[in-house]
């Protein structure tokens, strides 16, 4: 019986070669744009409570007093089963006292949060901390102050304007498979940026763009690698019987 050639390893020439062509297919395979908003030229469809306004530069609000504000898309429809991932740019200043930027034990009165529904806007799920980078929620609303949602995470504080990185379901394509999808084909999601204020209001936050990305199931990809791997090793198994 022909030797059989040593294994293939992540490190070995072969893989070393072939992995750019792979890269280059998973991205070309595994993300597809769904939506863009440029606030700063028009409201693009989204709809705000009476605190929320848009002028040239973005949509904004100062906040009411014991209220809740939010800012809600359109219906949005998922091109591809899997989960979605984001992008928001915005500025804000929520009304807070004690002095010195979070977790250094603040008074948080005001605050902010992202939000999705998947049931035309019945019910809505607030994204987590741990699912933003970047520009991420800040604190923890102060229990006592009167907030509508006092003692949940939000942006809070103040600072420069950022972006927001965030992810709707949970996943790391194209390295997870078998996963159950957070979002399928068709199916429709709404966003919402909800503003909360407690008795005394005096915030501001300014929201200049989001954009969100769907990132379908990596089966094309995982075959496209099982195939290119395949190829490898009867490669390699012909060269050991030479």
């Amino acid at each position: 019986m022909p030797k059989m050639g040593p294994p293939l390893f992540l490190g070995s020439a072969p893989l070393r070669a072939i992995l750019p062509i792979l890269a280059a297919l998973s991205g070309a395979l595994v993300t597809q744009a769904d939506a863009t908003f440029d606030f700063t030229t028009s409201d693009a469809g989204w709809t705000g409570t009476t605190q929320w306004t848009w002028a040239a530069g973005g949509w904004s609000t100062p906040g009411i007093p014991s209220t809740i504000g939010t800012l809600t898309s359109p219906t949005l429809t998922v091109s591809a089963d899997g989960f979605l991932t984001g992008s928001l740019n915005h500025a804000f200043a929520f009304d807070t006292s004690g002095g010195g930027p979070p977790p250094s034990g603040l008074i948080y009165y005001d605050g902010g949060q992202l939000q999705y529904s998947t049931d035309l806007g019945s019910s809505w799920n607030t994204v987590p901390g741990n699912l933003i980078t970047g520009l991420t929620y800040g604190g923890l609303l102060t229990p006592g102050t009167g907030n509508p949602i006092e003692g949940q995470a939000a942006w809070v504080y103040s600072g420069p304007a950022g972006t927001s990185s965030f992810t709707l379901g949970t996943g790391s394509y194209p390295f997870e498979t078998g996963t159950a999808a957070a979002f399928t084909t068709g199916q429709q999601v709404q966003l919402r940026l909800l503003g909360a204020w407690d008795p005394s209001s005096d915030s501001a936050w300014l929201v200049t763009s989001l954009s969100l990305t769907s990132v379908p199931e990596p089966t094309a990809y995982v075959g496209v690698t099982a195939a290119c791997l395949g190829a490898l090793v009867i490669l390699r198994r012909n060269r050991s019987t030479r």
